[in-house]
């Protein structure tokens, strides 16, 4: 019986240890077509990058975007948040930096860290749904 218990007690620790290491992925979409159109992003000089408040976003050490093969209006990155996040808000903005100058969206943005892996819908630079 005591072994029983041990083994029940080990894999109750082993489960709760790996509960903690588990990781979630988000990707995360901006659409800069109002910034392309009016020709003001130029994809040689200029940027598309990622800001937050909490890690592994940071509002000092943005993180930068990639443009998307297909779509050039449509940058996108994927940042790997700790299983301590789960259920934890984040906040977070979209800057674009234009020709050595940064344009920041005007309100964060916030998401709620889940237990899975999450693809964010695209959306506009700087739009928001009331």
């Amino acid at each position: 019986m005591r072994n029983y218990l041990m083994l029940f007690v080990t894999l109750l620790f082993l489960s709760g240890f790996c509960s903690l290491n588990a990781q979630t992925t988000v990707t995360f979409k901006v659409n800069i077509t109002d910034l392309t159109n009016g020709q003001e992003f130029d994809p040689e000089r200029d940027r598309v990058e990622l800001i937050g408040n909490r890690h592994p976003l940071s509002a000092t050490i943005p993180i930068e975007m990639k443009q998307d093969v297909e779509n050039p209006d449509l940058f996108t990155t994927d940042v790997t948040f700790p299983g301590s996040m789960v259920n934890q808000p984040v906040e977070y903005q979209f800057w674009v930096r234009l020709n050595h100058s940064y344009r920041n969206e005007d309100i964060p943005r916030t998401l709620r860290v889940s237990n899975s892996d999450i693809s964010l819908p695209s959306i506009y630079f700087n739009s928001y749904a009331w």
